[in-house]
């Protein structure tokens, strides 16, 4: 991991032009549970280290999940975490105002609160790297397909079901639920979602393993 985390940070900064308003969009997919955020951390820090300048801003996908109350009222709270749970439009759109230089703030999601929080992330001038990263960012569904056209380098974290499926458990059950609570979400929303995702990754550009 640690040698592909160094080629692909010189890659990107090879790719990386700061004289023009426009940036570069790096996309991380994978399942659930697969390591994807914490992937997405060890490289901006690893670039912004080797660049010596804040370079990079993380732009998760998970800041666009559809606010529970508006889940709660079309029924879908209980799979929250399936593409029709996100904003797709709301994340494409302001993709794309990043990726052309507009600086903004963007949602966060709180796994404290289980909600989005609005206009808690800084996309500022310096930011001339965006790490988006999320499930989805590779699928072929209609509408999701031309989010990977944003994306200037798609990379895919491969991981093991059974890996992702403790990571989840522990994830879940530090989030409040029971652990028959986490593993009936476990099984009808996140495996589901792994077996659909993983045929994404044929569109990547690199896979770790």
């Amino acid at each position: 991991m640690s040698n592909n985390l160094d080629h692909i940070a010189e890659t990107i900064l090879s790719k990386v032009n700061v004289n023009t308003s426009n940036r570069l969009v790096v996309g991380i997919g994978g399942g659930p549970g697969s390591g994807k955020s914490t992937f997405a951390v060890k490289l901006k820090e690893l670039i912004n280290s080797k660049a010596k300048v804040d370079l990079v801003q993380i732009f998760p996908m998970d800041g666009f999940h559809r606010k529970n109350i508006e889940l709660e009222r079309h029924g879908l709270l209980s799979v929250k975490g399936t593409p029709e749970t996100f904003d797709l439009e709301g994340y494409r759109s302001m993709l794309n105002r990043i990726k052309l230089g507009e600086n903004l703030k963007a949602p966060i999601y709180s796994r404290e609160d289980h909600d989005v929080i609005n206009n808690a992330l800084p996309i500022e001038p310096h930011h001339k790297i965006i790490i988006t990263e999320g499930n989805y960012l590779f699928a072929d569904m209609e509408g999701w397909c031309e989010i990977k056209d944003i994306i200037d380098l798609k990379i895919y974290i491969e991981a093991e079901k059974g890996a992702c499926e403790k990571r989840l458990l522990e994830r879940h059950m530090r989030g409040g639920k029971t652990e028959a609570e986490a593993l009936e979400k476990i099984k009808m929303v996140d495996m589901e979602n792994y077996d659909l995702i993983d045929q994404t990754k044929k569109y990547a550009d690199k896979i770790i393993k």
